[in-house]
């Protein structure tokens, strides 16, 4: 554990204010500080991620499932000579998942024409802006909207050639009836980077899980952060919990506060839930209906963290090469090592 981290945690123990209410807005507030640039035109999240690499496993992973979901569509489309295939991307942040997986694929060639309509939503207007620049810059047309008085609503639509990108600005506090109005359907529902450890109370996810698998006509692809993530954050908040403190919305196991930290000042605490596989899988039983009738696979994605495989290209392929080495030793062992792990559910 840092020096850091090991000081913030200290401060929380020692506290008599650690038992108060959490106000909803505050989870926002750190999002928007997180994604929020400087005068040097980066975020706090563009330090941590230093260039735009995805783990090398994810992005195949990512690209091949729309890429045969596009196909499928195809085969089914019979006479139509131009197909809608639809994407959301819960979670988008300032745009990775675009810039590096379906950005390759709208420039990918497909026996028909594909025209893309991708609905990317977050709950940080700051990340939002800060994507729209990106597409901007892509030579991307934006389309304004009216601004609406409650939350979800489409802030902004961009267009460029066969591509059709929707902005919805979201709130912690929508209900699933809220969502549902403006998520309406997809062939494909992205929920990349771990959005789902985000979010506050396991009924909370359990929900989200069932309507994104609800919301998603081919298939819904989830990205986790498993059992190998933030090991010492973990003990710690065990340890606060076992001593009848509780910080913030770290009520349950697994859930967590991440700082960043710089120069000893806190810059931004984030909330996160740290999933084994075996809890994803029995909030799936819990709420997906006719379990039997949809393919549940899953497996690790990566062993190093996202921020270190960011940076270096070889440890994107050595991560690489170890995950396939970890495919031949029992699941305990694989758990162990199980930084981020995929859920994928295709419709029958």
């Amino acid at each position: 554990m840092s020096k850091g981290y090991a000081e913030f945690i200290y401060k929380i123990k020692e506290s008599k204010e650690f038992n108060y209410s959490f106000v909803a807005n505050d989870l926002m507030q750190q999002y928007d500080c997180y994604y929020k640039e400087n005068k040097n035109k980066t975020s706090i999240y563009d330090s941590r991620f230093k260039k735009y690499l995805m783990p090398l496993r994810c992005k195949k992973l990512i690209k091949n499932t729309i890429i045969q979901n596009i196909k499928k569509k195809i085969k089914e489309s019979d006479n139509k000579k131009i197909i809608d295939f639809s994407i959301l991307d819960f979670g988008c942040g300032n745009g990775v998942l675009y810039q590096e997986c379906l950005k390759e694929v709208n420039n990918k060639q497909f026996k028909k024409k594909i025209n893309f309509r991708i609905t990317c939503f977050d709950i940080s207007i700051e990340a939002i802006k800060s994507y729209a620049k990106k597409l901007e810059k892509d030579n991307f047309v934006k389309i304004n909207k009216k601004r609406e008085e409650k939350t979800p609503y489409c802030v902004h639509e961009f267009h460029k050639n066969n591509c059709h990108i929707n902005f919805v600005y979201g709130n912690v506090s929508n209900s699933i009836e809220e969502l549902g109005k403006v998520l309406l359907g997809f062939d494909t529902v992205l929920v990349i980077y771990g959005v789902i450890n985000h979010i506050p109370c396991r009924k909370n996810r359990q929900n989200l899980t069932k309507f994104f698998s609800d919301i998603s006509r081919q298939c819904l692809l989830m990205t986790i952060a498993g059992s190998g993530s933030y090991k010492n954050e973990v003990k710690s908040y065990n340890t606060l919990r076992k001593n009848k403190v509780i910080y913030k919305m770290a009520v349950e196991d697994g859930d967590i506060y991440y700082p960043r930290i710089k120069n000893d000042q806190k810059l931004v605490e984030n909330y996160y839930h740290i999933y084994s596989p075996k809890e994803m899988l029995q909030d799936l039983k819990v709420k997906l209906d006719n379990i039997n009738n949809k393919k549940i696979t899953t497996s690790i994605v990566n062993i190093k963290s996202n921020a270190e495989l960011s940076t270096s290209y070889l440890k994107n392929k050595l991560d690489s090469f170890f995950i396939f080495c970890l495919n031949f030793l029992p699941y305990f062992i694989r758990n162990r090592f199980n930084r981020y792990f995929y859920l994928k559910i295709d419709k029958k």
